[in-house]
């Protein structure tokens, strides 16, 4: 069952992919289009640099993406690497990428840090909800291929979703609610106490806008208001986490 997502990075993407390739997480990392004898952040911005792209502050940098997989698959790490080159093969063939798996936690799970910028023309990377939704397609297809389980992430999740999310859902689309879900829902599953929760919610540029002894509360990073864990469902409440 793979687990696609990922968000788009305004920062430089030096520390980024220090952490996907640090030896004592990553069991295989491969590229395309670097030399891996260089700095690969440099290259990126060498990329960048040529096309006159991603020079604001406020530019996107880069795109991080996860791609995990079902304990119950069993899935061994060369095999999860060979799936998501394949998928990052058809997703990002003019920009450069590196891929990381990690075999540190008990699933397997991919890392795929994106140059922002094409190396071919320096189009800028962008992603709408439907574009989005189009990359969980492709990892599901390509897991169906060579049988192993798929998600059906349009399936609407149990907590409570308003109608208006309903809809950009059923268009192909994952609302930032049901993003946040998904992101909280992984940090549950993987985290042994608040601090490494925290840390892991800011991977993906979600953060603890308030945390007090009745209730918690998320900023979402494309989003300037925060929303209580109790508006995202009863299994996101304060009473959800371990400290």
């Amino acid at each position: 069952m793979p687990l696609f997502k990922g968000c788009g990075c305004k920062a430089k993407p030096a520390k980024a992919i220090d952490y996907i390739t640090d030896e004592k997480k990553a069991a295989i990392v491969t590229s395309y289009a670097l030399d891996d004898n260089r700095d690969y952040a440099r290259q990126f911005a060498e990329t960048a640099q040529l096309f006159h792209k991603a020079e604001r502050y406020d530019s996107r940098k880069y795109y991080h993406f996860k791609h995990s997989f079902d304990p119950k698959d069993n899935i061994t790490p060369e095999e999860a690497h060979r799936l998501t080159e394949e998928l990052a093969q058809q997703a990002f063939p003019d920009n450069e990428y590196i891929i990381a798996t990690h075999t540190d936690k008990h699933h397997v799970h991919c890392h795929i840090i994106v140059n922002s910028v094409s190396f071919v023309n320096g189009k800028m990377l962008h992603y709408s909800n439907s574009d989005y939704a189009k990359l969980k397609d492709l990892s599901n297809e390509i897991a169906a291929k060579y049988g192993y389980s798929t998600l059906d992430f349009r399936k609407p999740s149990a907590d409570r979703i308003k109608s208006e999310e309903r809809r950009v859902v059923l268009k192909g689309g994952t609302s930032w609610k049901e993003e946040l879900r998904e992101v909280i829902a992984e940090a549950l599953k993987l985290c042994n106490n608040m601090d490494e929760f925290e840390k892991h919610l800011n991977k993906y540029g979600v953060t603890i806008a308030r945390n007090t002894a009745k209730t918690i509360s998320f900023l979402h990073p494309n989003k300037k208001k925060p929303i209580r864990g109790n508006k995202l469902g009863k299994a996101y409440t304060k009473h959800s986490y371990r400290t």
